[in-house]
C-alpha cells in the first residue's frame, strides 16, 4: 500500500529526501603506484624520441588493431572454437596470418592454439614490427591506454552511451569488414 503513494516533495527538497552515499574510490597499493609511475616515465622517455603526430598515429593504429583483436577473441571465446567465417576474415585483414599459424602449429605440434593469440603475436610483428624494434611500443601502449582511460572518467551517461556505441560499431565494423588493415 505505501508503494502505491506518490512521493511528494518540493522542487529541490527530493535531493535532500533522496541521497546517495559517495562512492568509496580505491586507493591503488604503493607498489601499484610506483609500476604506474615507472611506466610513466618509461613511456614519456619513449616518446621524447619521436615526433608527436607519428606516436599519435601509432596509438590510434594500436587502439584499431586492438578493438579488431578483442572482437576475434570475443568471437572465439563465445564459438568455443575459430569459425570459418572468422578465418576468412581474419586472413583477408592479416596477409600471411595462415602461413605463420601453419608454421607456429608445426613448431608447437598438437598443442591447441588459441587463434587471437596467433593474431596478436602477427599484428605485434607485422604491423608494429618496426616501432618495437625502435624502441618505442610501450609509449604507444600507454598513450593508448591513457585515452581510455580518460573515456572511462566521463560521466556514467556518456561512458554508457560511448560504450554502446563503440560495441556497436565492433560488431558492425566486423560484419562489413571495416577493420583497419595491415596495409
Amino acid at each position: 500500500m505505501c508503494n502505491s503513494l506518490p512521493l511528494i516533495a518540493l522542487p529541490g527538497e527530493f535531493d535532500k529526501v533522496v541521497q546517495r552515499k559517495p562512492k568509496r574510490r580505491r586507493r591503488p597499493s604503493e607498489l601499484e603506484r610506483r609500476v604506474r609511475q615507472a611506466a610513466r616515465l618509461a613511456a614519456e622517455r619513449e616518446a621524447a624520441r619521436i615526433s608527436w603526430p607519428r606516436l599519435q598515429e601509432a596509438r590510434e593504429k594500436h587502439v584499431g588493431w586492438e578493438a579488431f583483436l578483442l572482437w576475434v577473441r570475443a568471437i572465439e571465446a563465445a564459438e568455443g572454437d575459430s569459425p570459418a567465417w572468422l578465418a576468412k576474415v581474419v586472413k583477408k585483414r592479416c596477409p600471411g596470418f595462415l602461413k605463420l599459424l601453419t608454421e607456429r602449429k608445426s613448431e608447437h605440434g598438437n598443442e591447441p592454439a588459441l587463434v587471437w593469440r596467433q593474431v596478436e603475436l602477427w599484428i605485434n610483428e607485422r604491423v608494429f614490427g618496426e616501432i618495437w624494434r625502435e624502441g618505442w611500443m610501450n609509449a604507444v601502449g600507454y598513450y593508448a591506454r591513457l585515452r581510455e582511460s580518460k573515456e572511462h572518467a566521463k560521466s556514467p551517461a556518456t561512458r554508457f552511451e560511448t560504450s554502446t556505441l563503440t560495441c556497436m560499431w565492433l560488431l558492425f565494423a566486423g560484419l562489413r569488414g571495416a577493420w583497419p588493415s595491415s596495409r
